[in-house]
């Protein structure tokens, strides 16, 4: 899923960032992608799903989010983050 540019860089430089953010916001894509992470949250109760995890990394000594199956009803917010990372 897109969401951003990588400019693969800790340094970029004011024209870099220019054309990141033009790229950005003149692909459909992007919009489209940040409108479902956006609808997603809107549809989850975040502080109840922030105490879930953090009562189970606590509770079974986990502290990956590759654990977050466990809990019942896993937010959409985890399951967006998740693919985003193995995008």
């Amino acid at each position: 899923m897109k969401v951003g540019v990588d400019l693969r860089t800790n340094h970029a430089t004011p024209v870099q960032i220019n054309e990141a953010v033009h790229h950005v916001f003149s692909t459909p894509v992007y919009k489209k992608n940040a409108q479902q992470i956006a609808d997603e949250m809107a549809h989850t109760d975040a502080p109840r799903k922030a105490v879930q995890i953090i009562e189970s990394f606590c509770a079974k000594g986990k502290g990956s989010i590759a654990h977050t199956e466990e809990i019942e009803h896993p937010s959409p917010v985890i399951s967006t983050f998740k693919r985003v990372m193995q995008d």
